[in-house]
């Protein structure tokens, strides 16, 4: 069996079946972990585009306005995201395990 696209990827896991340096392995998450970071990589920008734009918008800016205002914002969740991520500790990231 096979990814269709043979990727490959390089991460720390837990090597429960002792397996070798070459093999090829199965891994596994915690789904909780994983999404939430889905959610903050893809939700959470659109939510800021979007108050940028609405935000904007309610003070009476002009189409043009609204628009630069919802990029900046969505910068601004990109800048937090990144300072976020770094301040995070070792033991909040995700942990694979090797379990096959």
């Amino acid at each position: 069996e096979s990814c269709i696209f043979e990727s490959q990827l390089k991460t720390v896991a837990r090597n429960r079946i002792n397996a070798r340096p070459g093999q090829k392995v199965v891994i596994e998450s915690r789904n909780r972990a994983v999404f939430s970071a889905a959610i903050l990589v893809y939700v959470v920008p659109l939510l800021f585009f979007l108050a940028g734009f609405i935000l904007a918008s309610l003070l009476g800016a002009t189409e043009g306005v609204c628009i630069l205002v919802s990029f900046i914002f969505l910068v601004l969740s990109a800048v937090i995201l990144v300072v976020s991520q770094r301040r995070r500790s070792e033991e909040k990231q995700i942990q694979f395990d090797i379990i096959a």
